[in-house]
């Protein structure tokens, strides 16, 4: 599934904010926004996201703020996308 969200080109841009992470994710349909949560469930299960919507003309891009359990996994998510 990872593959999957990279192959889309989903997430366009993160920012490392201790525990947390704050992603940036372009063209974001509810078919990649499924893959993408099942992609974070499974490699990291004690994170958590907060979605948040934002429309600009036709385009829809979604900001997510994912909270880890460690900054480790934060930083790991970071650097892996």
């Amino acid at each position: 599934m990872g593959q999957e969200v990279h192959r889309q080109g989903l997430i366009a841009h993160t920012t490392l904010q201790g525990n947390s992470v704050v992603a940036e994710l372009n063209h974001c349909d509810d078919f990649a926004m499924a893959i993408f949560e099942m992609n974070l469930q499974m490699s990291y299960p004690d994170a958590h996201m907060v979605i948040a919507e934002s429309k600009y003309k036709q385009l829809t891009t979604k900001t997510v703020k994912i909270h880890f359990s460690t900054p480790e996994d934060a930083l790991h998510f970071v650097l892996s996308h």
